[in-house]
């Protein structure tokens, strides 16, 4: 059972619609209080991650796409 349990942060240390901020905002969110973390089962925290990774993938899209106007 102890395999199938994995911590997420809460709030994302990289922000999925902003994206990477600075490394004192990254280290900030990485190092956080323990408020900010969840326990939740492996399946869960793939779940809530590829939800984030698809918003950034989405903003990655719209950004290269306004670059090439």
């Amino acid at each position: 059972m102890g395999k199938n349990i994995q911590v997420d942060h809460v709030v994302p240390v990289v922000d999925p619609e902003a994206g990477f901020q600075s490394w004192d905002v990254f280290i900030s969110r990485l190092f956080c209080d323990v408020n900010n973390l969840a326990v939740l089962c492996k399946t869960c925290h793939e779940i809530k991650t590829n939800k984030e990774k698809a918003i950034a993938k989405e903003r990655r899209k719209r950004l290269r796409e306004s670059e090439n106007r």
